[in-house]
């Protein structure tokens, strides 16, 4: 992702009021991309089973194709019908400093999780053999990389911006605010779907600081960029302690 030519720093690479042409065309995508990815969210487990396929490497690509894949695609078509193009309309430009960026929050974000509801678990040794070692390479890579870069295509990229400007005429800090909310509450509830009622604390805790965090900065930027990194870090820093 780079930043797109000629793009100053005046509020038009900020705001994403001027990224979406049609918003409410994209909203409409996202809500169809939502209910069809939490269907797979429910039924996938079922079906998966019933196909017969393992815990094993290409069982765990599947299930990051199949849950992750979507949203994607959702975001995708959103900008494409919603905006003058996919990558204006997302938000698609990058700068050194949102390294720094996503790197500092996520690191914030992660130390209140770890003070409230520590993590805990295994997902085995690092230095495993043979097909279990491949099998942590992927969901790794499926948790740090893949899941958060389509997450955010779709939560903040089309989901946040969108709503932001759909709602432009009530202010740039009102509908901001409402944008980063709306998109961090959808973004948790996906995340509990199949937990229902009984979701622990840290199910519900670690979307809310990751969807807020991301949700701010990009905001604030007006780039996805450092919503992408934030989701990044903040997922490396539970696989790392989940391994070590």
């Amino acid at each position: 992702m780079t930043k797109a030519p000629g793009s100053g720093s005046g509020p038009s690479s900020v705001s994403a009021a001027a990224d979406w042409a049609r918003p409410w065309a994209a909203l409409a995508v996202v809500a169809f991309t939502l209910v069809v990815d939490g269907a797979l969210v429910l039924t996938w487990p079922g079906a998966r089973a019933n196909l017969g396929i393992g815990a094993d490497a290409l069982g765990a690509l599947l299930d990051i194709v199949v849950i992750a894949g979507p949203l994607a695609l959702g975001a995708v078509v959103a900008a494409r019908v919603g905006g003058p193009g996919i990558r204006r309309a997302l938000g698609l430009r990058f700068r050194a400093i949102d390294l720094a960026l996503g790197l500092f929050v996520a690191l914030i974000a992660r130390a209140v999780l770890e003070i409230v509801q520590p993590t805990v678990g295994s997902l085995g040794s690092p230095f495993a053999d043979g097909d279990q070692t491949l099998v942590l390479v992927v969901m790794a890579l499926g948790a740090v990389l893949l899941v958060p870069v389509c997450e955010e295509l779709l939560f903040r990229g089309a989901l946040q911006r969108g709503l932001e400007t759909a709602l432009r005429g009530s202010g740039r800090a009102v509908s901001a605010s409402i944008a980063v909310i709306v998109s961090t509450v959808v973004f948790v509830l996906l995340h509990v779907l199949p937990y229902g009622a009984s979701a622990p604390i840290g199910a519900v805790l670690s979307p809310a600081l990751v969807g807020v965090a991301s949700g701010i900065l990009v905001a604030v930027t007006g780039r996805l960029a450092p919503g992408i990194l934030v989701h990044v870090f903040f997922n490396l820093g539970g696989v790392l302690l989940l391994l070590f």
